[in-house]
């Protein structure tokens, strides 16, 4: 958890105030019918107990790093999303009999050529109910928004929020540009991969070919 704090994935897409975190409290009881305190090194097994109630979840992958040169800042672009997974104590992983349903389709991750390096993150939202197919629709249509032709792109918390989704789980990894990301932009974005980088600085010793000009030329 602290890692989410430090690359501040908390909070941009998670408000901290919503992110419930797990507390222990530790006891410790002599019964004094035994024969003498619990010796150091003794195991002693927790008591730990599990609702066995189905819960329905929703699943994301947030990219918040895509660069914008619209906003001059960068945007929350989501890269999967299902809704609907069930999940209990006897069935924990996501898979066909989870019952999870897409609400956009998977893109591979594909930092940008100049862009600086990328938080790809995965949230589990705990649903109040079943989501509806009208609800579905809509939820899909919110996160459809960070297509990359879309500018102002996604405001996650405020999605969630508005959704009534609580963040309960989250894990993510980072990622930077290589020569196999340019395949994701041409081969399923179907459009050229972008470069960034600084903006250049004009010499005025230079043409615009970049010849020296000679010492009465002027540009």
């Amino acid at each position: 958890m602290q890692r989410t704090y430090q690359m501040y994935v908390i909070p941009d897409l998670i408000d901290p105030k919503k992110f419930k975190q797990a507390t222990t409290r530790l006891d410790i009881v002599i019964d004094g019918s035994n024969e003498g305190p619990i010796e150091p090194g003794t195991r002693v097994d927790p008591q730990a107990t599990f609702s066995e109630t189905p819960k329905k979840y929703t699943i994301l992958m947030v990219d918040p790093d895509e660069p914008s040169e619209e906003l001059r800042s960068y945007k929350q672009k989501c890269h999967w999303a299902v809704c609907n997974a069930t999940f209990d104590i006897y069935n924990n992983a996501l898979s066909e009999s989870s019952g999870a349903q897409e609400l956009v389709p998977y893109v591979p991750p594909h930092p940008a050529y100049g862009s600086k390096t990328h938080r790809y993150v995965y949230i589990a939202f705990l649903q109040d109910n079943e989501l509806t197919a009208s609800t579905i629709e809509q939820l899909g249509a919110r996160l459809l928004k960070s297509d990359i032709k879309e500018i102002e792109g996604i405001d996650l918390r405020k999605i969630s929020e508005e959704f009534g989704l609580l963040p309960v789980g989250v894990s993510f990894y980072r990622s930077e540009w290589n020569e196999s990301v340019d395949s994701v932009y041409t081969d399923i974005l179907g459009q050229d991969s972008p470069r960034f980088g600084a903006p250049l600085v004009p010499n005025k010793f230079l043409d615009q070919y970049g010849n020296k000009l000679s010492r009465y030329e002027n540009i």
